[in-house]
């Protein structure tokens, strides 16, 4: 059995589940206390959020380099144990879907990994099959 395996199971057995929650979400406090999100709040950027409170850090927010707005709410993770650097970004909203493909040309993703219930709020948050295969003109960009 492996260490997470191990832990996991632990936390099920003490049902510590809540406890393990609020030590997470009071290291983040801690950690972002110095953070600043004020570009994501901006009147011009606030309708490109999908949610009010999950907004990209100034200092590691991923940039679109064409356009009038740089804006997006995604962010840069660097993962040094696997010397990886990752994007994290929210399902773009209808307004938002150009900005998305944008930022994937701009930063040469290879891989989108989509990490969400089928259904979110009532909408079906995946891309719906075949219209991939159509080509989709944005902004920019025909994908």
């Amino acid at each position: 059995m492996s260490h997470i395996e191990e832990e996991f199971l632990k936390i099920e057995k003490d049902h510590a589940w809540n406890t393990l929650f609020h030590k997470l979400e009071n290291d983040h406090v801690i950690k972002t206390s110095d953070k600043k999100n004020d570009i994501a709040l901006l009147n011009i950027n606030r309708g490109l959020n999908r949610f009010r409170d999950v907004l990209p850090y100034d200092d590691t927010r991923v940039c679109l380099t064409a356009g009038s707005n740089d804006y997006i709410n995604a962010s840069y993770v660097e993962v040094p144990v696997a010397n990886r650097k990752y994007i994290l970004t929210q399902g773009p909203l209808q307004a938002t879907s150009s900005h998305f493909w944008q930022m994937v040309w701009e930063q040469n993703s290879r891989v989108i990994v989509m990490l969400t219930g089928l259904i979110e709020k009532g909408c079906v948050s995946i891309i719906p099959p075949g219209t991939l295969l159509k080509p989709t003109a944005h902004k920019y960009y025909t994908i």
